[in-house]
């Protein structure tokens, strides 16, 4: 299957946030810097330094799951303070002051207060969010402290501060990694659409470690949603979901200059673990992994690779359960990697996988892509039709569902159960199928049904043979149908044909079945 090669580079395409989604999240950030800023703020002459960090900056935003939404994180250092002359406590405050009046102008709801940064929800249909962090600058390059309200020194004025991060050091270093394979893919974007590299808009390339940290995200997102909560562990799992910013650290570790994004993807996956630090005895070694490892009590560190003192894996010490949580999407992660491998090298036919990995069962793009892309050849045979062609006239084919038989509905009563060819629809459904046609009587009517798609071929279900008209008297009404019903996962279709003195005389397009 050569499309299936391209299936990675579809599903980041799919699931990847839009040009127009980040500029969206830029307006809202310049909104609120503009206000942060103004002239009569409480902080101006403390010098905010404003600035975007985390997956907004890095260009390895996710579109939510239902249910989620985007979260931009918006970093605001007052670079008039330093550790010697301000409390956590009170940077916060400072801050939250103007977060307060820039809803409270907005008609927003107020903030919410978090152990470290403040967040602005705005209204259900957005499905955004901001989380503004404060911080004051250390004298290490571009560290920061940031506040933590579990701090034991919270209200104290005390150097050093708890916790600090390097958001701007690390995205340098996770630029400085993906640099030659971007701007590689910059040049080739540009000859192919014959205009100069600085006319093409921002985030419309991504390079091949920005594809592959969207595919890990979406997988995660994909795990813990569909994580079983039987239990009392994998309940407590399904809570503790993994940070970004420990997937693209990993990732950026991983990654080893690949271009071709499915060697890339598969080789971070084999190699990821190796960049995690294992504590053994007095010492920290890196992992290595087992399926049948177990964690046990062990502490492990992920380092900032932009600010050696920060552990990502800081919050697996005080949550065990966070510590699980990482371990079984590994796990789970590398047993689907396998799988797709095997799809896409042509060593199995499963696409379920796709799904199972990283969802959009319903979105249009990837079900086209899939079903008709990719399974275009896996109908092992078309029944020949054995007649002359002389096409003189038209036929039509409407197509009807159920949750129930309608084979022998009243005509006049299956409007209601109409549905058009290529809509969605569900396994489990009653199928009715009727042909118009202008051909004059007498004439008959064939019918190619097909299956298609993984499913179908595990089954053994493979079709493409023809039949005949099931024959429905009603009221004088003579109806030529077909009743099927919808067992497997794929875009199937059905044509029919009008036969009249053993001549085809008029031959309908296919009637796409979805099922998704």
């Amino acid at each position: 299957m050569k499309k299936a090669k391209e299936i990675l580079k579809t599903i980041v395409d799919i699931i990847a946030v839009s040009t127009s989604k980040y500029e969206d999240a830029s307006n809202r950030y310049k909104s609120l810097s503009d206000f942060i800023r103004r002239k009569d703020s409480s902080i101006r002459q403390d010098k905010p330094l404003i600035y975007i960090h985390g997956s907004f900056s890095l260009g390895t935003a996710v579109n939510p799951l239902q249910g989620t939404e985007f979260d931009l994180d918006i970093m605001c250092c007052l670079q008039a303070y330093n550790s010697s002359n301000i409390s956590q406590h009170d940077l916060k405050k400072k801050v939250g002051e103007e977060i307060i009046k820039y809803t409270e102008i907005h008609g927003m709801e107020p903030p919410e207060d978090k152990k470290r940064a403040w967040t602005i929800n705005y209204n259900e249909k957005s499905k955004f969010h901001i989380d503004i962090l404060p911080s004051i600058p250390t004298f290490l390059n571009d560290i920061v402290y940031i506040p933590y309200k579990d701090s034991a020194t919270y209200s104290q004025i005390l150097d050093p501060w708890d916790k600090s991060c390097n958001p701007k050091g690390f995205l340098k270093w996770f630029r400085n990694i993906s640099k030659s394979n971007y701007h590689k893919k910059l040049d080739e974007y540009a000859e192919r659409n014959r205009i100069k590299v600085e006319a093409i808009p921002k985030y419309t390339i991504r390079s091949t470690l920005q594809n592959i940290v969207i595919l890990l995200k979406r997988h995660r997102d994909i795990f813990f949603k569909n994580l079983k909560d039987d239990n009392i562990n994998d309940s407590m799992i399904k809570k503790e979901s993994i940070s970004s910013i420990i997937i693209t650290t990993l990732a950026g570790k991983a990654y080893l200059q690949e271009d071709d994004l499915n060697e890339a993807f598969f080789n971070v996956v084999d190699r990821i673990e190796n960049y995690i630090l294992m504590q053994d005895m007095d010492d920290f070694i890196h992992f290595k992994y087992d399926e049948n490892f177990t964690i046990g009590n062990r502490m492990f560190k992920i380092v900032n690779p932009a600010n050696a003192a920060e552990n990502f894996t800081d919050k697996w010490a005080r949550n065990p359960y966070k510590k699980m949580a990482f371990f079984a999407w590994l796990k789970q992660l590398k047993k689907d990697a396998k799988k797709l491998k095997d799809l896409i090298y042509g060593n199995s036919s499963d696409l379920e996988i796709v799904y199972d990995m990283f969802g959009e069962r319903y979105n249009e793009n990837l079900i086209n892509f899939i079903n008709k892309d990719i399974d275009s050849n896996e109908i092992l045979y078309l029944e020949e039709l054995k007649y002359y062609k002389n096409i003189i006239g038209e036929v039509n084919i409407k197509g009807y569902k159920s949750t129930k038989k309608i084979d022998k509905v009243d005509s006049y009563l299956l409007h209601q159960y109409k549905f058009n060819s290529d809509e969605p629809i569900n396994k489990n459904m009653q199928l009715l199928f009727v042909a118009e046609t202008n051909i004059q009587k007498p004439y008959d009517i064939v019918w190619q049904v097909t299956n298609k798609g993984s499913e179908a071929i595990k089954a053994n279900q493979l079709r493409g043979e023809l039949l005949n008209s099931e024959y429905f008297n009603l009221n004088s009404t003579h109806r030529f149908q077909r009743a099927e019903h919808t067992s497997y996962f794929g875009r199937h279709w059905v044509k029919c044909y009008v036969i009249k003195n053993e001549v085809v005389v008029a031959e309908s397009k296919k009637f796409y079945v979805k099922v998704v």
